[in-house]
Order: structure tokens, then sequence, then C-alpha cells
């Protein structure tokens, strides 16, 4: 996800205006704002553990939707008017209340090992803005450089009796990489495999991957999919992933790997979105195909039975849904593998995204979503419906690696709603959704936090709530009679 976790993108109107009606991108919540921005993020996460009405600053980068993109990335300003409060008249949900859904229309699942597999992770939470820091500290200090708080035993057995059954670990690694040898730091390595240990003898099925290596580096230790910088890129990657596969040679299926985070070209026009016709849309996508393939390889080429067949989830260009859909972007072949379809996309969709991302200073912005509204469930329908038809339908598992909606004036209904109607629609086309935790919970930035980990409490019950009730099959409305 972005440093502030889904977005800041350079999207032109006229693409937006185009893009609509079709499908609305999202990212992310992994992306990377940049050192200054990083600095005071984490100063105001540290900050909120210990005191309430702390204001926090925007600490996920995601891209920004395409359906209706914003003409730059948001900011941390203070708005330009201020927000409604309409929002504090919605009715209010109680814990354990579930909110009703009306029926779905019925979309047949293939009845693959990969779907099956996709099925069982039911609902995820991402540790995220942790392991995934790479600023502000240095060594083992990074874990809390962003969140203040070090990740403890007692908060993953947390996220397992909330109701979760998967957990994203964002992994950054360049900042404990030695130039020279590209060796990883053992105490960093082994601290994260502390933390995934944790996470599977919990019950939790796990995601580990390279988070924020994504920019150019003179010392090589990024990756950066642009013809200039692919080689240097490759080695990074075979590097990295050459090691953490040794590391977890013997983990089960239970432990997935992630190749990369939001590949982009960062700092460019094209970071958050780019025409995948377009010389440069082909040069990104080739180049994150590239990436893909190198990635799947070097994890197979390990050896061990695990690591030959364990599952790998491959993103498009900067994991938006609407670059993964075109022709020219596809999932690597795995001729190495020991079993088939063990290739998984990953999608990171924050859509609608002026609900679920945008900040109040966008013009767009609003605070408000329903089920009860076709306009607000259409950019979430718009991009299953889109990957469904080429994976889903097809027998491939498809993980939405990163959703959420950030709180904006008290709008904890609204989110309420959407946290129902998207992980109940991404259940109905077969998929697994995984919301985005920055542990932000005031300020006026990006805030989706839900586990406060200094006591391990749950600050918006209601929402996981719905999370963890629609994320199974048995819990679904009943389909739409199509004869009717």
């Amino acid at each position: 996800m972005r440093k502030n976790m889904i977005t800041t993108k350079c999207f032109k109107k006229a693409v937006s205006v185009m893009l609509a009606g079709a499908l609305c991108m999202s990212t992310l919540a992994g992306c990377d704002k940049g050192t200054s921005d990083e600095t005071t993020a984490a100063t105001a996460a540290i900050a909120d553990t210990t005191a309430a009405g702390t204001t926090a600053t925007d600490t996920t980068e995601k891209p920004a939707d395409t359906t209706a993109a914003p003409t730059q990335a948001p900011t941390t300003a203070a708005p330009t008017q201020a927000p409604t409060t309409e929002a504090a008249t919605d009715p209010v949900t109680q814990p354990g209340e579930i909110i009703a859904l009306d029926a779905f229309p019925e979309v047949k699942i293939p009845d693959s090992e990969a779907i099956r597999f996709v099925e069982n992770l039911q609902i995820g939470w991402n540790l995220g803005n942790t392991f995934d820091a790479h600023t502000g500290a240095t060594g083992l200090n990074l874990e809390t450089a962003w969140v203040g708080v070090k990740t403890t035993q007692k908060l993953i057995q947390t996220v397992y009796d909330a109701g979760f059954r998967t957990i994203r670990i964002p992994v950054s690694w360049h900042g404990h990489v030695d130039a020279e040898t590209m060796k990883i730091d053992e105490a960093w390595l082994n601290r994260v495999k502390e933390v995934v240990d944790w996470s599977l003898d919990a019950g939790l099925y796990v995601i580990i991957n390279i988070h924020h290596d994504n920019d150019k580096n003179d010392k090589g230790l990024y990756l950066y999919p642009s013809y200039d910088e692919l080689e240097t890129s490759k080695k990074y990657v075979t590097a990295i992933w050459s090691q953490v596969a040794e590391a977890f040679a013997d983990y089960d299926e239970r432990l997935v790997f992630e190749t990369m985070n939001e590949p982009r070209q960062v700092g460019t026009s094209y970071e958050w979105w780019v025409a995948a016709a377009s010389t440069e849309g082909k040069e990104c996508i080739d180049c994150v195909n590239q990436l893909n393939q190198t990635i799947v390889d070097t994890i197979r080429a390990q050896g061990s039975e695990a690591n030959r067949s364990r599952y790998i989830m491959c993103p498009g260009y900067c994991a938006s849904p609407d670059l993964e859909t075109p022709a020219s972007f596809a999932l690597p072949t795995d001729d190495q593998a020991t079993k088939e379809n063990r290739i998984l996309l990953s999608v990171h969709a924050y859509r609608p995204y002026y609900f679920a991302l945008a900040g109040t200073n966008e013009s767009q912005y609003t605070e408000k979503f329903t089920i009860n509204k076709a306009a607000d469930r259409k950019d979430i329908d718009s991009f299953l419906k889109a990957i469904y038809a080429k994976y889903v339908s097809k027998g491939v598992g498809v993980v939405i690696g990163e959703f959420g909606a950030r709180l904006k004036n008290g709008n904890d209904r609204a989110r309420e709603e959407f946290a129902a109607y998207y992980v109940a629609a991404a259940r109905n086309y077969g998929m697994t959704a995984i919301w985005w935790d920055n542990h932000i919970f005031s300020g006026n930035g990006e805030i989706f936090g839900l586990i406060r980990r200094s006591d391990c409490s749950i600050v918006y019950q209601t929402i996981v709530d719905q999370l963890i009730y629609y994320s199974t099959k048995e819990h679904l409305p009943a389909v739409l009679d199509q004869a009717s």
C-alpha cells in the first residue's frame, strides 16, 4: 500500500471521464510518498498510540481510482472547505449487528484447487506500516518507525480471534541488504520469520512480499519497471527472493509469496495510471510481466518441494485491476511447478476512490456510501466483473491484497455498509479481500486502522463484524432468480 495506502495518483481529468463508466482503478495501500512525508507520518502514528486526538498525516500511499482519477495525488493540507456533517445522522450499528444485503446475481465459480484455496483465505488483515517501513530508523528499529509499536504474539492472536483468517505482512528489504553482496541482514530476516511463525501457529494463512523496494537507486537495491532499469531490477528481485525462498523452504502452502507490491514507475506521470496501448504503457506492463516471471522462476528454482508447489501472487502494473485486464498483461508461466495453477492474481482496489481513499482536498471527495444506491456500488461491481471474466471464470485464484475505506468525519455507518458490500461482492465473484490497516485512528489523513496494537483492542468492531460475516459463502444473500 502506499504510505498514506492507497493513493497518490496523477490522473488526467480526461482519462477519468473516459474510464468512469467502465472500471475505477483504485489502488493501493502501499505507495511511497517520500522521506519528509514518511517521517511526518511516523511521528503522527507514534503519537496516536499514546494519546487520543493526535493529528495524524497520511501514512499510506495508494494509487487513485481510475474511474474518476484525481488530477493530483492527495496531500495532507487542510481541506479547502469543511466536510459535511451529514454522516452524523446515519443509523447506528451495534456490535454484532450485520447489515442486510440484497441478493447478488448468480455467478458461476469454477471448481479449481486455486479457487478453493482462495476461498479458504476467507478475509484478511494487513500488518501495514510495520515491516514495510523504510525511513525514520535503521535496522530492527524500522519495525516501529511508522507505527511506534512492536508486533507481539498477542496481536497476532487477536487478529485470529477477531475472525480474520489471513494476514498479509508487507516487507521492505532494501534497508537491510548489503549493497556489495546483496545479502539480507540475518536479524531482519529472522524477525520477519518470527512473526510469520506466530501467524501460522495461530492458524492464519500468511502472505509476505517485496513492498517499498520500488524506486531507483545507484546501489541497485530497488526494482523499477522500465527498460532502462530492468536488468538491475531483475538482479535485485532474484537476490531477495532466492534468500527468502531458502529461509522458508520447508513452510507449507499456508505461506504465500507475493512477488511485488504495486510495481510502478515512481515519480513519473505514469506512476498510478498509464494507457495500456501507449508506448509507455506497453513498456510498463512488459517490464512487470518480466519481473513477475523472474521471481516465479527464482522461487521455483530454490528446489524444495514446498517452494515448487507454493502459491505465488503476482500483480499487474501498480496492482491496478484496470492494468491487469488488458491482453498485454499476463500471469507468468510456471513450468517448474510440481502442481498446476499455483499462480494467483494480486489486485489492489480502493474503490469507489472518492469515498474509499480521496482526501477532503479533492473536489469530488465524499464521505458517503450506501448499499441502497447503485451509483455507490458501481465501481466495486465493475472491477470485480472485469477481473472475474479474465481470471476467476478461467479457474485462476484472485486475492485483493489491499482495500479499505478511510475514516472521514465519523462516517462509521458508511464504512460499515462499504465493508459489508465489498467483501460480500468479492466473495460472490470468488475473491478474497484483505483490509489495509495502517494503525492510524485520528487526524485528517488516511485513517484505516481497525486494531490498536498497543493494547490489542478492536477499535471498529462493527466494521470487523461485517468483514468477518460476509467473507464466507454461506453468509451471502440468496442469488437473484434469473428467471424473474
